[in-house]
């Protein structure tokens, strides 16, 4: 995928700094799509297919995984859970 977006930023005279918000910018009205892009890879990253004929929509499915991972990375450091111990069915347990 590097190899793809290093062509992309050469053929277009794009540096690094300006792809994320051209991304963001060019699928904020498909954002479903890249939400669920982004639940594909999370979910089986291993089985995931970049869309490499699409630059711009990997480079907005890579930031919003690492976004996505960053915040709960922050909700289990705000309520002290980790990834194992939280179990789903026991969401009642925490509501005030």
């Amino acid at each position: 995928m590097l190899k793809t977006l290093q062509a992309f930023t050469r053929v277009h005279s794009l540096d690094g700094a300006t792809l994320l918000p051209l991304a963001m910018k060019a699928h904020l009205d498909r954002m479903d799509v890249v939400g669920e892009d982004v639940c594909r890879l999370i979910q089986h990253p291993d089985a995931f297919e970049w869309p490499l004929q699409d630059p711009i929509l990997c480079v907005a499915i890579a930031f919003m995984r690492k976004l996505t991972y960053r915040w709960v990375d922050k909700v289990h450091e705000k309520f002290g859970h980790t990834y194992d111990e939280f179990d789903p069915a026991d969401w009642w347990k925490t509501q005030n």
